[in-house]
C-alpha cells in the first residue's frame, strides 16, 4: 500500500513536470528517463551515506588480519545502474600493511571503482555477447549510461582475470575420485573447439569448451536442462583442457549430490572425433562410454561413401 502511494506520487510530480515544461510526445520517453534516473541516483546517494554513517564498524579488519580505526569521511562520485551520485563514506587504514578501505565500497562492491557492482555486473554480461563499441551503444540506448571504451575493457579484464583464476584454482584442487556412495546419476560430458578471432587483427585461436549434464534415458532422448548444465571455455591447449574436464566433472558431481540425483550408472561423452578429446578422456575418465555426436558421424560417413562410390 506504501508503495502504491509514493508511485502515485512521483506520477503527479511527472505529470505536472511533461505539461509545465510542454515535453513533445517524441521526446516525452527520454525526458521523463533522465528526470526518474537523475532523481533516483541523487536519493540512492543520500541514502547509502546515511546508512553508512549509521552501519560502519568503528574498526575495519584489514586483508592482513589487523583492525583499523576509522580516519575520516570522505565523498566519492559512482556510478549505479541510474547515474551518478555522490556518497559520503568513512576511510579506514591500516598501519601494519599501510592498505586503504572503505566499509561501504565493499557492501555497494565498487572498491578501487567508481561503478557499484550493478553496474559492471551489467558491463560483463554486455561486452561478454559482443564487441566493444557495440557495447557501448547498446548500454547507452538501454540504460543511459555511457562509458569509455577503456571502461568496458578494463571491467571486462579484471572480472575475467578474477573468473580464470578462481577456475585454474579449482583445476589445481587434488585429483579425488568420488566413491560409488557419493556418485550421481547419468552424466554426459560434451567438448568441442571453436575458432574465435581474436582483436586487433591477432587472427583466430581454438577456444576449447567443456559441458557436463545430467541426463535420464528416455525414448526419443531428451535435452539437458539450462539450469543444471556447468559449462566452461578457454583459449588453451589441450591439456589444460583435460585437467578442466576431470575439474568440472568433480564439482558437477559435488553440486549433484545436493540435487539429491541419483547414483552414477554411466559417464558419456560426446565429441567429434578429434582424437585429443579421446586422448584426454582416456587419461582422465577411463572406462566413460564414448559417442560421435549425430551431426559429425554423418559427415564422416559421407566422406567414407564419397570416397568409395
Amino acid at each position: 500500500m506504501q508503495d502504491i502511494r509514493i508511485v502515485e506520487r512521483i506520477k503527479s510530480l511527472v505529470l505536472e513536470y511533461l505539461e509545465s515544461e510542454g515535453v513533445s510526445i517524441r521526446d516525452s520517453e527520454e525526458r521523463v528517463r533522465e528526470l526518474v534516473h537523475e532523481a533516483g541516483a541523487k536519493s540512492l546517494g543520500e541514502r547509502w551515506s546515511r546508512q553508512a554513517e549509521q552501519e560502519e564498524p568503528e574498526r575495519w579488519e584489514c586483508e592482513c588480519g589487523r583492525k583499523s580505526k576509522g580516519r575520516q569521511r570522505l565523498s566519492k562520485t559512482v556510478v549505479t545502474l541510474l547515474g551518478s551520485t555522490e556518497i559520503n563514506r568513512m576511510y579506514y587504514w591500516c598501519r601494519k600493511c599501510n592498505d586503504q578501505s572503505f566499509w561501504l565500497d565493499e557492501q555497494l562492491g565498487s572498491s578501487g571503482r567508481s561503478l557499484t557492482g550493478k553496474v559492471q555486473e551489467c558491463i560483463a554480461l554486455t561486452v561478454a555477447e559482443m564487441p566493444y563499441l557495440g557495447a557501448q551503444r547498446i548500454l547507452e540506448t538501454l540504460s543511459g549510461l555511457s562509458f569509455a571504451h577503456s571502461t568496458l575493457e578494463d571491467v571486462a579484464e579484471s572480472l575475467g582475470g578474477a573468473l580464470c583464476a578462481q577456475r585454474d584454482e579449482e583445476t589445481r584442487a587434488p585429483e579425488q575420485v568420488c566413491s560409488d556412495e557419493e556418485s550421481v546419476g547419468n552424466m554426459c560430458r560434451s567438448t568441442d573447439g571453436v575458432k574465435v578471432p581474436l582483436r586487433e587483427d591477432k587472427g583466430w585461436e581454438e577456444a576449447r569448451v567443456v559441458a557436463v549434464f545430467p541426463y535420464e534415458v528416455t525414448p526419443g532422448g531428451c535435452d539437458a536442462e539450462p539450469c543444471s548444465m556447468s559449462d566452461s571455455a578457454r583459449i588453451e591447449n589441450c591439456e589444460p583442457t583435460g585437467e578442466r574436464m576431470f575439474s568440472i566433472v568433480v564439482r558437477f558431481k559435488s553440486q549433484a549430490r545436493a540435487r539429491g540425483l541419483d547414483r552414477a550408472k554411466r559417464v558419456v561423452v560426446v565429441g567429434d572425433g578429434a582424437p585429443w578429446i579421446w586422448n584426454q578422456t582416456r587419461l582422465h575418465f577411463p572406462g566413460a562410454i564414448e559417442i560421435m555426436d549425430w551431426y559429425h558421424a554423418m559427415e564422416h560417413l559421407w566422406q567414407v561413401v564419397n570416397t568409395l562410390f
